[in-house]
C-alpha cells in the first residue's frame, strides 16, 4: 500500500459540500471582464463557495459602486488597498480568473449564475439539516 501524500488526500469537507468550481471561475472571469454584469443580477457573496472568490467579488462590487469599474486592474488595486490580495492568491490568481473565460458574455454568465444559485441552495439546505441533527443530538427542542 502506498503512503498517503498531500496530492492524493481528499479534503472531505470540500468534496462533500455542494459547489461548482468551474462555474465560480467562469462567473468571476466574466464579471471581471464585463463589470456591467454586476448590474444585471444580484450577486451575494454566498453564491460562491470559495473564500477567495467571495473576496474578489466583494472587491469588484466595491469598485463598481465607487464608479471605478470592476475590471482586473481596479479589482487588484482594491484588493491591495484592503490588504486582501494575498488572501485571494495574489495578482497572478486574479489574472488567472480574469483570463479563464474566453468571452465576457453576460448571456453566458446567466447559465453559470444558475449553477451557483443551485449549489448555494444545496449548501443552505445542508446547513439547516446539519443544525437540526446537532440540535436533536443535544436533546434540544420539542418533539410535540
Amino acid at each position: 500500500m502506498k503512503p498517503k501524500t498531500e496530492s492524493n488526500v481528499i479534503d472531505l469537507a470540500t468534496a462533500a459540500t455542494p459547489h461548482n468550481e468551474q462555474a465560480e471561475t467562469a462567473a468571476m472571469s466574466i464579471i471581471l471582464q464585463n463589470p456591467k454584469a454586476l448590474e444585471r443580477w444580484t450577486w451575494p457573496e454566498s453564491l460562491f463557495f470559495s473564500q477567495s472568490n467571495r473576496i474578489m467579488l466583494a472587491a469588484a462590487k466595491r469598485c463598481h459602486e465607487q464608479g471605478a469599474g470592476g475590471d482586473y486592474f481596479a479589482v487588484v488595486a482594491e484588493l491591495q488597498r484592503k490588504n486582501e490580495l494575498d488572501a485571494v492568491g495574489g495578482d497572478a490568481r486574479v489574472m488567472d480568473i480574469f483570463t479563464a473565460s474566453a468571452s465576457g458574455s453576460i448571456e453566458l454568465l446567466h447559465h453559470f449564475r444558475a449553477l451557483l444559485v443551485e449549489a448555494a441552495r444545496y449548501r443552505s439546505a445542508l446547513a439547516v439539516a446539519t443544525e437540526a441533527a446537532e440540535s436533536f443530538r443535544r436533546g434540544e427542542g420539542s418533539v410535540v
